[in-house]
């Protein structure tokens, strides 16, 4: 099965509802292309048996792609591609050269019911669930607002792009002072997909369910579609998607898991 396919987040940079680069061998008649979500994730398509292609992509990695993930912090990198990418990669005939990489089974869940339990009467006292609006962005007073930000940076390049695109997510947050969990997505054709997370002094409380539920009815309550992806051994990730009522699918693959310092 090819992985490029269900991975919204390729359509969601084609339509420019994210940010991200593309380059493609002839840009008429595409017969390869890479597409990158300026993070941390490429993504391979078309012809991996085009030589003239791989030989520039490996310069744009060795040149452009690795000095400047290094230079700003960035060590690790992802490779989501079909089989025939894959084998060629890691045989280090396609970008990479001697090179540190791996593959990590990954696994896709989708939504199949609706929730079977009510959320807001779970959420503890002097916790509120807000959405993420621009009002919510606007308080930068609050602690570990710049995580939150970060993550949308991550999805959208600015708040004001995550908003003006009609992305969206929910936010836990203690005494009206503290984020503590969130839970966001871009969307993209009536679909989106899951990013949860809960800052470490505040895991295993359950705040994760609770920030995933009221994102989740959300999008039950918009006719929104929802995917989930995540690594076949993170069983909290797992665990946390099949209480919400997320499905595991037949669709699985391999990301190839690689760090910048081996590409200098």
């Amino acid at each position: 099965m090819d992985p490029v396919k269900f991975h919204l987040v390729i359509n969601a940079i084609i339509n420019t509802k994210i940010p991200g680069r593309i380059w493609v061998d002839d840009i008429n008649n595409p017969n390869s292309a890479l597409i990158w979500d300026i993070r941390y994730s490429f993504y391979f398509l078309g012809r991996e048996d085009n030589n003239e292609f791989n030989g520039a992509l490996k310069k744009l990695f060795s040149e452009e792609i690795s000095p400047n993930a290094l230079k700003d912090g960035i060590k690790q990198f992802f490779l989501i591609c079909p089989e025939a990418w894959e084998g060629r990669i890691l045989e280090n005939e396609v970008i990479i050269e001697k090179s540190w990489l791996n593959t990590i089974p990954r696994c896709y869940y989708s939504l199949q019911s609706s929730l079977s339990f009510d959320w807001k009467h779970l959420i503890p006292p002097n916790f509120q669930m807000e959405f993420v609006d621009k009002q919510l962005l606007g308080k930068s007073n609050l602690k570990n607002f710049s995580l939150l930000m970060n993550e949308v940076k991550d999805i959208a390049g600015s708040a004001k792009e995550f908003l003006s695109k009609g992305n969206f997510g929910f936010c836990m947050i203690l005494d009206e002072k503290e984020i503590v969990s969130w839970c966001l997505s871009f969307l993209f054709s009536s679909s989106c997909e899951v990013w949860v997370q809960t800052v470490t002094e505040h895991r295993k409380k359950g705040f994760a369910t609770l920030t995933v539920a009221a994102f989740v009815e959300y999008c039950q309550n918009n006719k929104i579609t929802i995917g989930w992806h995540s690594n076949q051994d993170n069983l909290a990730s797992i665990k946390l998607a099949e209480k919400i009522g997320f499905e595991r699918t037949t669709r699985e693959y391999s990301w190839v898991f690689g760090n910048y310092e081996g590409l200098k």
